[in-house]
């Protein structure tokens, strides 16, 4: 019976609708239509949480890749900072090296003006001979003039004999002309002696000095009759011209520059170089000297 009973029932679920229904309803189906709905609002939210988990997936890939484009750029710069690095440590390398041979030429400079004080501290003290020289010189020369004044007293005193003294003091005249060019000429030669080195460091040797004379009879060169008088050196392709004073002064400098230019063309071989040879120079010659381009070898600056 039991069996028959399964089988009606079966055949009523299948052939009856109603029945069916009522059997669904006792089995809880509206407990099933709704764990169907809060399964479909779930699945429902859990599409939105991917939509959004979606989004924020699609955002981060977007900061990441700005990201990677940073880390690039940062890396860029990077190695732009590394290459500036190497250079600036190459510069400083370079002006390492640079200051070490700037030190080395230092140091021979000053060994160089260690030899220059000591040769020119001889120079002074053979100038303090020269000097004592020069002085014992002066003393003679203001001795005959005291002489010469001596005779023209004479020569006032006795007019009678006029004709008689003027002679004598012509011949006088001469005679100490002769004395002063003789002095003139030691004079010279002791003041070329003594910057003898300094006239051989460029190029000049004092020795080889000789006496140029020219008298412009004709007026070609300036005034007529003027006589133009210079120590010059010549070499086998130029000539340079000396002037040798014992005190130069501003307007010396421009005599002398002033003849030299206005004969140069007498000289056998080009013009090189004009050069002062001087014991004393004031201070305003030896700048006007250096705008004419004058070379002025000296051994003392008077300043006002």
């Amino acid at each position: 019976m039991l069996n028959k009973l399964k089988d009606d029932i079966l055949r009523l679920l299948k052939e009856d609708e109603e029945f069916r229904y009522a059997v669904v309803g006792l089995l809880g189906l509206q407990r099933l239509e709704d764990a169907i709905a809060r399964l479909t609002d779930s699945h429902t939210e859990l599409r939105g949480i991917v939509s959004r988990l979606s989004d924020a997936v699609t955002k981060m890939d977007s900061r990441l890749s700005s990201l990677e484009s940073i880390i690039a750029r940062l890396a860029d710069i990077q190695a732009r900072q590394e290459e500036r690095l190497t250079k600036l440590e190459e510069a400083w390398i370079r002006s390492e090296e640079r200051l070490t041979r700037v030190e080395e030429r230092l140091t021979r400079v000053e060994e160089r003006l260690e030899e220059h004080d000591r040769k020119f501290n001889a120079i002074l003290e053979e100038l303090s001979v020269h000097r004592a020289k020069l002085e014992e010189h002066d003393r003679k020369f203001n001795e005959i003039i005291e002489e010469i004044k001596d005779l023209r007293r004479i020569s006032n005193e006795h007019t009678r004999i006029l004709d008689e003294h003027t002679r004598i003091l012509s011949e006088l005249s001469i005679s100490v002309g002769s004395i002063g060019r003789r002095l003139g000429k030691d004079m010279e030669r002791m003041v070329l002696n003594i910057y003898k080195d300094q006239l051989m460091h460029i190029g000049i040797d004092p020795n080889n000095a000789k006496r140029f004379e020219y008298i412009d009879k004709e007026g070609k060169y300036g005034r007529k009759g003027k006589e133009y008088e210079f120590d010059i050196v010549v070499s086998n392709e130029h000539t340079d011209v000396l002037e040798v004073k014992a005190h130069t002064q501003k307007d010396d400098v421009e005599w002398f520059y002033d003849n030299v230019e206005a004969i140069r063309a007498l000289f056998d071989k080009p013009l090189r170089r004009k050069v002062i040879v001087t014991v004393h120079v004031d201070e305003d010659a030896l700048y006007r000297a250096d705008n004419l381009g004058i070379k002025v070898i000296y051994g003392n600056i008077i300043r006002d």
